[in-house]
Formats: structure tokens, C-alpha cells, sequence
């Protein structure tokens, strides 16, 4: 019985408090879980109009949307980086809301950037055990997906850090990725990943990754916890707001920028014959480009963007595909769109890179593709899209997959183990 553990009062910490991605998910999830499981958590993140109610938000940091760098005047830029740097607005906010929680562990996600890594030299000064989930690659680069301009990047491996400025392998900019290496470089001088009790991966392609460029300290495997919910599966289409497809479609859900494949996807579908539309759900800075691109490969009349789309309703839109198709051309370490889609029954397409790789490998669950051959994906599509009894079995290959290794049960009492091996007799 879950319920029978000690009760842990955990502090959770996550540079936004709403659902921009897979580390929100899995945040938001955690969460959950724990306090289903009766435990006190404590929220710590920053302050946005989209963010999640919660009782600890008078704690929140102010937040700065990044990406509209260019609305602000120099003084501001320059405050900016600092708290890039190091922002000592989070180590003043986060001490007073542990003068109030006082947790017997704190669990990190996202941080870099935001509340930057002066987290944990709080919670150290205040002895509080520090378990991190790394959800990307930015504690071993500057380049946090070790992607840059749609190509995998890895060439700050092995100390040679200054090629990131060179180039410009953040946001393509010769600034930007001096203020991330000049980032990299501090926290390194600090020790400040030595700080860190515990460090956790959802995929061992992560953990091999961080090993190979160097970092020492031992990473645990835990995977994420894939809650699909209670969806009414019972609901067509076409109530959804979609459209009718009778003969069902294609679906891509995530972000929509340039690492995650899409320009790929679209070619491919283009040369595709078939009359089965390709739906695109969600946002990103890439989604004008990918509009005209399908208008200009004639095919906006059968590429859908449906934006982006409620938890519940996406489910119901997922359960309805005929497969999807994961495309990305980066080391995604263990994405949602491919494990949400195993649970519920689907077939997925990916390309052969990372955790995306390791998880349908093991599963067997789907098809893989060579990163950016789009000849090779149109070649996959047709193929699921010839043999639907073979891509039925493989969706249920996936939803079993999930089940026995994926569930809330196997991720709560995993996590449940770290945290008291960490507070030991320190726990109500």
C-alpha cells in the first residue's frame, strides 16, 4: 500500500508554473501524485498571467520572457543576464518560503535561466536534500538540447566550450550564447552541480550522454509518470471541433519549433497519396514558416493546425489518430507525444535519435526513421498507413509498455525510495 510510506513534506521547483512542455508535465504529474499519496508540497517557481493557481505563489519570482529581449533597454538587458547568472531575487524569495515550509526534500526541474542555479546554494545553506530531474542537457552544455539550427551540436564536448560562441549555438546569436558559456563557466567554478544529493534521468540515453561529456557525479534512472486520464473516448471528431475524418488522420503534438522536425514531416506528407489529413497540434515560433511551407508543397487544404489544445481534449484527439509521427531532429530524452500516444493504443513513427529511440525500440511499439531523411519518413507513413492490423498490435504493444513501466504506482514508489534514503529518519 502506497499510503502506508512515510509522509514526506517535499518542496517542488520549476521555472514555470503552467504547461509550456514535457518538464511542466512531468512536473505538474508529480505533484499530483504526491499529494494523492497524502504528502504536503510546496510550489516555488515564477510569477506569469498563465500560471496554475497555488497557495505559495506570494513566494513566486518576477518572471522575463526571454525571447523579447529586444523590447528592453540596456540597463534592463544587463539586470537580465545577471539573474541569468545568478538571481539573487530567487535565494531572498525561496529562503522566506522555507522559513515557512521548512520540506524534508526539495525536487528540481527546470531552473536555468529563470530562477537560475542560486536555488541550490539556498536550499544547501539551509540543509535541505536536493533531488533534480534533468530533463535536457543544459548542466553538460550551453546549448540545453544539443541542437542547434535543426542539427545535432556537440562539439563543447570535452572542455572545447568557447565553439559554442563561435557558433552561435544559442539562438544562433554571438551574444546569447556568450552570456550561456560565460554561465556554464561560473557555476562550474562554483562546484555548483556538486551541491546536488541526487541527480535523476527519465532515459539511460541521458544518462549516457552526460557521462560522455564528462560529468562525474551518478544519475539514477526514473522514468516520468504518463497520467493519460479519464477521457471520454466515446466523443467523434467532428464534436471536437476537427473536422470529420472518416478514414481517420495523421497527428504531430508538441511544440512547434525547429528542432522538433516538422519542416520533415510536412515534406514527407506532401509526397505521401493518400487522403488522410495530417493534423498539427500545438505552438511554437516555427508555425508561420510551417503554414507557408504547406501552402507552398500544395498541401494546406489537407494540413491541419488545430494551436493548442486542452489536456483532455488532446487525448481525445490522440485516441482517434491513425498513428503519430514524433520527427525531431534533436535528443529528446523522454517525450510525451511519444509515450502519451503508446497509452493510448497508438502506433508511433519516430526518428531514431535518443530517448525517442530507446523507448520504441524497447517497446516495439512503432517505426523508426533516420533523423531528416524525409524519403525515409514518407516511406514509414506509407508503410503504417498500408498495414493497419501490424500498426494495431504495435499500439497495443505500447499501451501494455506503458502500463508496466510507466504507471503512477512504479513512479511513486521509486521516487518514494529516494526521498527517504535522502531524509532517512528525518520524516513525520
Amino acid at each position: 500500500n502506497l499510503l502506508s510510506r512515510k509522509l514526506v513534506k517535499v518542496l517542488m521547483v520549476n521555472n514555470n508554473f503552467f504547461l509550456r512542455g514535457g518538464a511542466e508535465r512531468a512536473f505538474f504529474d508529480s505533484i499530483n501524485i504526491l499529494e494523492e499519496a497524502g504528502h504536503e508540497v510546496a510550489h516555488f517557481s515564477t510569477k506569469t498571467n498563465a500560471d496554475h493557481s497555488s497557495p505559495w505563489r506570494k513566494y513566486f519570482v518576477k518572471y522575463y520572457e526571454l525571447s523579447d529581449s529586444a523590447r528592453f533597454g540596456s540597463i534592463e538587458k544587463m539586470r537580465i543576464v545577471g539573474r541569468i547568472w545568478y538571481n539573487f531575487e530567487t535565494r531572498l524569495k525561496l529562503r522566506r518560503l522555507l522559513s515557512d515550509f521548512k520540506p524534508d526534500v526539495a525536487h528540481l526541474h527546470n531552473i536555468f535561466h529563470h530562477l537560475s542555479p542560486s536555488v541550490i546554494d539556498e536550499l544547501k545553506k539551509q540543509k535541505i536534500p536536493i533531488v533534480w530531474t534533468l530533463h535536457d542537457y543544459k548542466v553538460v552544455s550551453p546549448s540545453y538540447n544539443l541542437s542547434v539550427r535543426g542539427k545535432i551540436w556537440e562539439k563543447n564536448s570535452k572542455g572545447r566550450i568557447h565553439k559554442c560562441i563561435t557558433d552561435k549555438c544559442v539562438y544562433n546569436s554571438y551574444l546569447k550564447s556568450t552570456v550561456c558559456v560565460i554561465e556554464s563557466l561560473l557555476h562550474k567554478l562554483l562546484g555548483t552541480f556538486n551541491k546536488v544529493d541526487y541527480f535523476i534521468s527519465p532515459s539511460d540515453f541521458l544518462i549516457d550522454k552526460y557521462q560522455e561529456f564528462g560529468f562525474c557525479q551518478n544519475i539514477e534512472k526514473v522514468v516520468n509518470p504518463v497520467l493519460v486520464g479519464a477521457a471520454n473516448f466515446e466523443i467523434e471528431p467532428w464534436k471536437l471541433g476537427i473536422g470529420d475524418y472518416k478514414n481517420g488522420f495523421i497527428l504531430y503534438f508538441g511544440r512547434l519549433s525547429t528542432e522538433k522536425g516538422l519542416s520533415d514531416l510536412i515534406e514527407a506528407y506532401a509526397k505521401i497519396k493518400t487522403n488522410i489529413p495530417l493534423l498539427i497540434a500545438g505552438d511554437g515560433p516555427e508555425k508561420e514558416h510551417l503554414v507557408l511551407l504547406a501552402r507552398k508543397l500544395n498541401v494546406s487544404g489537407s494540413v491541419k493546425f488545430l494551436g493548442r489544445l486542452e489536456k483532455e481534449k488532446l487525448f481525445q484527439i490522440i485516441a482517434r489518430a491513425n498513428f503519430t509521427v514524433t520527427p525531431s531532429r534533436c535528443y529528446e530524452n523522454a517525450p510525451y507525444g511519444l509515450l502519451e500516444s503508446m497509452a493510448l493504443g497508438k502506433t508511433v513513427i519516430s526518428s531514431d535519435l535518443g530517448g525517442a529511440r530507446e523507448i520504441v525500440k524497447r517497446s516495439n511499439a512503432g517505426l523508426l526513421f533516420t533523423a531528416g531523411d524525409v524519403n525515409q519518413l514518407k516511406a514509414k507513413m506509407e508503410y503504417a498507413i498500408q498495414n493497419k492490423e501490424e500498426m494495431f498490435e504495435k499500439g497495443l504493444l505500447g499501451k501494455l509498455f506503458i502500463e508496466k513501466h510507466y504507471s503512477k504506482d512504479v513512479f511513486y514508489k521509486r521516487i518514494m525510495e529516494i526521498y527517504q534514503n535522502l531524509t532517512q529518519g528525518n520524516v513525520a
